[in-house]
């Protein structure tokens, strides 16, 4: 006999409405990250300008006919650029279908800006609620959106495109894990490809980054699934990807000789690494009296860190007494990734950049790596609840909120 204390089961009704909830609750948390764009005028930034000049281009060409221009006549004074050449096109194009509607340039891009950010949050709620449940989707989102890197991408470096590329890692390995996880692959794999297809388009160097990152993700995967033949598919996958978007790389990297992008990769990056004196940012507020303070030097958040730390005492209190939660594997990853991305901000880290210079130099910035980062953090706050199971979820959802806005 079913005690009559014991749960309902759950009916697709039930589950639709549950999932309807978290996902009004995750688009709430988010929107104060979206209140800058209600300011008059477009924000002064260091490249967002440049993007809204690109938009404009774009639009015109469209007026012109020309769908995918790879030379922009109007620019370097009246030579031409072939920005569209070399520039991922992508992240343009939503911003350049609202100015070919009639909207300003700026405005477009500023409401690109927002769609970049929902987006994203929506793609890390939905990888965070398929590994540990609709509260961890919510966890994942909030995290996820206000990482200080992901906000500064948009407001203060005015770095559209690679804002824009948020929106993908957590689509990539939301359909690798789902491939690994269903009898059927198939379905997921499609979406990988279009991810992976979505990134490159949008932002490459982006891509450069995940590559490594989603190789040890079907590492950890196939190891853990014994789906070691499922790696195939993953690689088809990959290889789809790579041909659907040959056309925008194969002529970029043909050319690039000419246009000087390949004279070598540079040891900027020297400059640029967290030491001692910024490392952490003084204040808890990470953006108090930003831009000035910053100095375009973004140090490691306070949050981020007692959050890795967080989670990987847990998980070791959890291990030592044999009650590690189902899906751990994902949760060290993730912190592996967070961890592996803060280091590599570091001074610390510089004879591997070293080492590595032909491809880590092609980055530029070691804070790029902050995009890294976040990518873990959402992977570690959605296996909160797995590994605080005793503590309420509303209680989860206030802290974690709270905190990752204010820190």
């Amino acid at each position: 006999m079913t005690s009559s204390s014991s749960a309902p089961p759950a009916t697709p009704i039930t589950v639709r409405r549950s999932l309807l909830l978290y996902l009004g609750l995750t688009l709430l948390l988010v929107l104060p990250a979206l209140l800058p764009l209600l300011r008059a005028g477009f924000f002064v930034s260091d490249d967002g300008l440049f993007h809204v000049y690109r938009t404009a281009a774009l639009a015109r060409a469209w007026q012109d006919g020309v769908l995918w221009p790879r030379l922009f006549p109007e620019f370097g004074f009246g030579y031409g650029q072939a920005v569209l050449n070399f520039y991922a096109p992508l992240s343009y194009a939503p911003a350049a279908a609202l100015t070919f509607a009639g909207i300003e340039p700026a405005n477009a891009v500023k409401l690109l800006i927002a769609f970049s950010t929902l987006a994203a949050a929506l793609a890390a709620f939905g990888y965070g609620r398929h590994l540990f449940g609709n509260v961890a989707g919510v966890l994942a989102a909030v995290v996820y959106t206000y990482t200080p890197y992901h906000l500064a991408d948009a407001y203060l470096r005015g770095a559209v495109p690679e804002h824009a590329a948020f929106i993908f890692p957590p689509l990539i390995l939301w359909a690798y894990s789902a491939a690994f996880r269903r009898d059927a692959p198939w379905l997921p794999l499609l979406w990988g490809t279009l991810a992976w297809a979505g990134l490159v388009l949008t932002h490459n160097l982006t891509a450069l980054m995940m590559a490594p990152v989603a190789v040890a993700q079907l590492l950890v995967l196939a190891g853990w699934s014994r789906r070691w033949r499922r790696l195939a598919g993953a690689a088809g996958s990959v290889a789809l990807a790579a041909a659907i978007t040959a056309v925008f790389w194969l002529p970029g990297l043909a050319e690039s000789r000419s246009v000087g992008l390949a004279l070598g990769p540079s040891r900027g990056y020297a400059e640029h690494l967290l030491n001692g004196a910024t490392l952490l940012r003084r204040s808890l507020a990470y953006f108090t009296n930003a831009p000035e303070t910053l100095g375009r030097i973004y140090p490691l958040s306070w949050f981020a860190l007692a959050l890795v730390a967080l989670v990987a005492v847990l998980l070791l209190a959890r291990w030592r007494q044999k009650r590690l939660p189902a899906g751990w594997p994902a949760a060290i990853f993730h912190l592996a990734v967070a961890a592996a991305a803060m280091f590599l901000t570091t001074a610390v880290a510089l004879p591997l950049w070293d080492a590595l210079l032909p491809a880590l130099g092609q980055l530029q910035y070691p804070w790029r790596f902050l995009l890294l980062e976040a990518v873990g953090l959402m992977g570690i706050a959605a296996a909160l609840p797995a590994l605080l199971p005793r503590v309420r979820p509303i209680f989860l959802l206030a802290a974690t909120a709270v905190l990752a806005m204010l820190v």
